[in-house]
């Protein structure tokens, strides 16, 4: 039985140090997560803190919130910001334009969360569920 670990929730500054951050903060959780599982995570942490900082108004000055939880299995988290929000594509398919700049953030995301969306209630927040002993 995985015993429920208490909900992370931190403000770190925004800018260039905000991802950093935010890994060292998931890696925190570590012991409750496979090695596969907890690589995965920190690569999609740093796309949305880093799509937070460059699009959400989360630069130097700014802030993004993180809410971490591992429960039941499963890795449960939140990356928000001040930003307008944006409605996630359709398709993320990686045969799209690969010459096009910028979305291949998104793609990583897709494919390595179990499940993820976009709430955009005062401010905008990703979250994303991944199973915290993912196996390659």
């Amino acid at each position: 039985m995985t015993r429920a670990s208490p909900v992370q929730v931190t403000d770190i500054a925004g800018g260039p140090l905000a991802a950093p951050t935010a890994r060292r903060l998931v890696t925190g959780f570590a012991p409750e997560m496979s090695k596969d599982s907890l690589d995965d995570a920190l690569l999609v942490i740093s796309e949305l803190v880093n799509n937070s900082v460059e699009h959400g108004g989360a630069g130097p000055g700014g802030f993004v919130r993180l809410a971490i939880e591992v429960a039941g299995g499963v890795l449960k988290v939140e990356v928000g910001d001040s930003g307008p929000g944006f409605v996630a594509p359709a398709s993320l398919a990686f045969d799209d334009d690969l010459e096009a700049l910028g979305g291949r953030g998104l793609r990583i995301v897709e494919a390595l969360a179990d499940r993820w969306g976009v709430r955009t209630s005062g401010g905008t927040c990703v979250w994303v569920e991944m199973a915290a002993t993912r196996v390659h």
